[in-house]
């Protein structure tokens, strides 16, 4: 059984291993430094769908697929999916669960999202709660688009600094241990506290404290 240690930490006695895990990545991510350590790579974003929110979730599937085909898992050895994604009522996570007879606990952590659900799959399973349980988030350029700034086809003007939401989709699974496990191992988790640091330039993305001389911080 887990123990909880003081400050949001849980520490893993029997340290669940990650049995498998997957990333799959859209054209743009290919051409970049990490495109060597993507298990798939999409040329066309649609995915041959008719909307990026139906795009990504099928991206979210090839990711939970070739997760279970390289830790020889079938769906019915699932026995909970945590996923989440960038979008309203996590709609990506949400079709793409559908499609499987799993049960599902979506998640919204934006940046963290795949921390979140692994930290939460890796609990789960530390007590007993099913033999495996997969960790799943998404993002696509153009859904981000549509939810947080201008649609595409929009056409709007993009500044040569403006954020590049990536194409991809990642999975890891997390399995009871047994004599056969090999790492990575889970040790233990840390759930975060909210802090309000009084930053009052809202694009300073940096500041972690008050350090009353910046005068971001006024």
């Amino acid at each position: 059984m887990a123990k909880f240690i003081k400050g949001g930490t849980i520490e893993m006695f029997n340290s669940p291993p990650v049995k498998s895990y997957a990333a799959a990545a859209g054209k743009k991510e290919s051409e970049g430094p990490l495109a060597d350590c993507f298990d798939y790579i999409e040329e066309d974003v649609t995915l041959g769908k008719e909307s990026w929110e139906k795009s990504e979730a099928a991206l979210q599937q090839r990711a939970f697929s070739l997760a279970l085909q390289k830790g020889q898992l079938a769906e019915t050895d699932i026995s909970m999916i945590f996923a989440g994604d960038l979008l309203n009522q996590c709609i990506a996570s949400g079709y793409s669960a559908r499609d499987y007879d799993i049960p599902f606990i979506g998640l919204y952590g934006a940046c963290s999202t795949m921390a979140e659900s692994l930290a939460l799959a890796a609990v789960f399973i530390e007590n007993g709660l099913g033999a495996n349980a997969a960790a799943v988030t998404s993002s696509h350029f153009c859904s981000a688009e549509r939810q947080f700034r201008f649609p595409v086809n929009y056409g709007g003007q993009r500044t040569p600094t403006s954020q590049w939401t990536a194409t991809a989709a990642g999975c890891a699974i997390v399995s009871g241990r047994t004599a056969e496990s090999v790492p990575p191992y889970i040790n233990a988790v840390t759930f975060g506290k909210v802090k309000d640091y009084g930053v009052k330039d809202t694009n300073n993305m940096g500041c972690s404290h008050i350090c009353h001389s910046c005068i971001m911080c006024r």
